[in-house]
């Protein structure tokens, strides 16, 4: 008899003998496999994806902040537009990362539970915020909310 190279499940031919000892083995074996591969899954795929748009403004500042309203808790969030892509990390932290074909800078983040608003005090395209640009926003939100 062969076994398989991973749970050496048995792999008859047709000359062997087949022995109820083998089969309960076998589904052991895979009852063991899938047990610990769904521990080793527990609590991962525990957002969602959340997509939407927006057209920027042409403000900036504190004053005119940019705020984007989610239905769920916002976990990390990527905005683009135009060649800028924007990168919000995980909620309470205050300064996200701006990388554009012209430079890299950091702004300024606000969090609420459903919410983030941010602001640049140089410019509306540091902000996010050019006026007429359209920006996609792809957000991964907790899904236990």
């Amino acid at each position: 008899m062969d076994y398989t190279t991973n749970y050496q499940l048995p792999i008859w031919a047709e000359s062997d003998r087949i022995l109820m000892e083998d089969f309960n083995d076998s589904y052991q074996k895979l009852e063991d496999a899938l047990t610990e591969h769904g521990e080793a899954l527990a609590g991962k795929g525990d957002c969602q994806i959340y997509t939407t748009s927006y057209v920027g403004t042409g403000t900036f500042t504190y004053q005119n902040r940019t705020q984007l309203t989610f239905p769920a808790t916002p976990r990390a969030v990527f905005i683009t537009g135009s060649g800028d892509i924007f990168l919000a990390f995980c909620p309470g932290t205050r300064a996200q990362l701006l990388f554009s074909d012209e430079t890299a800078s950091c702004g300024n983040l606000l969090w609420t539970e459903t919410s983030l608003s941010f602001y640049d005090a140089s410019a509306a395209r540091n902000q996010m915020n050019h006026k007429g640009r359209t920006y996609q926003v792809v957000a991964l939100l907790d899904a236990g909310a």
